[in-house]
């Protein structure tokens, strides 16, 4: 089933290369897989289609990580979209103190929690 699937939105992103949500869901179908190269791929596909999207760069990020390259340059553009993102977020949420708890001041995610004093 899966990889009928998979073969079906490989037709759909080849006859619609700006779906969007095809690259998505073809990615998540290969993070599944644990196929992190062709995920990172079908998001690379993803971004070109909507660069600030901030759920493709947060897919992204993820399988970075899983591929060993979450510090490289590589990762920076998703690292600022997720976090403009969140800073956003905190502060409609009238919490932009919170923002400098998941992101750090050079936009990139923390990894490890920041515990305030």
């Amino acid at each position: 089933a899966v990889s009928n699937a998979t073969r079906s939105l490989r037709k759909v992103v080849e006859m619609q290369p700006d779906h969007l949500f095809s690259h998505l869901l073809l990615a998540k179908i290969y993070i599944g897989q644990g196929l992190h190269n062709l995920a990172q791929s079908a998001l690379e596909e993803a971004s070109r289609v909507q660069p600030a999207h901030w759920q493709t760069h947060m897919m992204r990020l993820h399988v970075l990580r899983q591929l060993h390259m979450l510090h490289g340059p590589e990762a920076q553009a998703s690292h600022n979209v997720v976090c403009a993102r969140v800073h956003e977020a905190c502060v409609q949420a009238g919490l932009a103190q919170a923002a400098s708890l998941i992101c750090s001041r050079q936009g990139q995610l923390r990894l490890d929690p920041v515990v305030p004093d």
